[in-house]
């Protein structure tokens, strides 16, 4: 029962119980007129207390429609917003051959349930196994495949500062080729990176994260991080995940300035993203070795801390301790 006819009801009720009394002395004239006026007053409210309520039940109903349609405003425009951008998915390849038309066909796959304004570009780095024949055989058969070839080795790194440069998307994603990331978390990466205008990030360390890869690298991913997060103090679980979201903007304000063209280029655009005011977003995700196992020896283990380290103590300098000693 609403307010409205609970109150219709309770004085209704005040009123009968009048009338049971005026009847049963209805020989008193003196108590008769006092209980017709009692009546009176009572329907005099009911009618008060029903136009107060009326009032306020249309005053809400129409804050109601005015907050409905603003709704319907907004999540219009966001639709409107999410038709126009253009999504571009970078995949960086060096002898992946295995992985290369498998890869490209799922991205392709992905992207078309949730978008119809997209590109793919493969930012072939100089591969000699046969990956640049296959990739562009594929970009061959779709306009909206893009074969970025390089004739020799340019890295991790600035192969895709190259890609990243010729791309239109509003949105620029990149994913490791053999894709141990699981591609379910494709949207959710680049609506991240559109709902923050800045850049989101999978992570396989964060809650909600599924992981299946050997101890070794887990355990250096574990320690890698930690260090990072000392020295920069960026909040960032994991920075090295091959799964990354960029908004345009973002890529424009940092691209340049990112030093490294090797693996330690997706630790620093982070540091570099944060450093600019960039919010940076982790998403949990699926992650499963698809590398041959024993591929990681302990040569390249050592190898690749000693760089690292080396990348991480200059980074630490540049934005950490040069821009106090300069004052900028």
């Amino acid at each position: 029962m609403d307010l409205c006819t609970a109150c219709r009801v309770f004085l209704s009720q005040v009123a009968g119980h009048e009338v049971d009394g005026y009847q049963s002395d209805s020989s008193n004239p003196i108590l008769k007129r006092i209980l017709v006026l009692k009546m009176d007053v009572c329907e005099a409210l009911m009618r008060i207390i029903s136009m107060v309520i009326d009032v306020v039940s249309l005053r809400d109903a129409r804050k109601m429609h005015v907050t409905t349609c603003m709704r319907m405003a907004q999540s219009g425009r966001q639709m409107k917003e999410r038709e126009r951008m253009t999504i571009t998915v970078v995949i960086p390849m060096y002898n992946d051959v295995r992985f290369a038309k498998k890869c490209i066909r799922e991205v392709e796959r992905t992207l078309a349930q949730f978008t119809t304004d997209y590109e793919i570009v493969v930012a072939e780095d100089g591969s000699t196994d046969g990956t640049d024949l296959i990739v562009a055989q594929v970009a061959a058969s779709s306009d909206r495949i893009v074969c970025m070839h390089s004739d020799h080795r340019l890295g991790r790194g600035l192969a895709l500062r190259r890609a990243f440069k010729i791309s239109r998307g509003d949105i620029i994603a990149y994913i490791d080729a053999d894709l141990a990331t699981a591609l379910n978390a494709l949207r959710y990466l680049i609506e991240a990176a559109r709902r923050t205008g800045g850049m989101s990030v999978g992570s396989r360390v964060m809650r909600g994260a599924i992981v299946n890869r050997p101890l070794l690298r887990m355990l250096v991913t574990r320690v890698y991080n930690i260090i990072v997060r000392m020295l920069f103090h960026d909040g960032i679980l994991d920075h090295q995940c091959g799964f990354k979201a960029f908004s345009k903007p973002l890529l424009e304000a940092v691209l340049d300035d990112v030093v490294d063209n090797s693996w330690f280029w997706d630790t620093e655009i982070i540091i570099r993203a944060k450093e600019a005011g960039f919010e940076v977003l982790e998403i949990p995700v699926k992650w499963t070795e698809h590398r041959a196992k024993g591929a990681y020896r302990i040569t390249r283990f050592i190898s690749d801390s000693m760089s690292m380290g080396r990348s991480l103590v200059a980074l630490w300098w540049d934005v950490k301790i040069k821009k106090k000693l300069t004052g900028c």
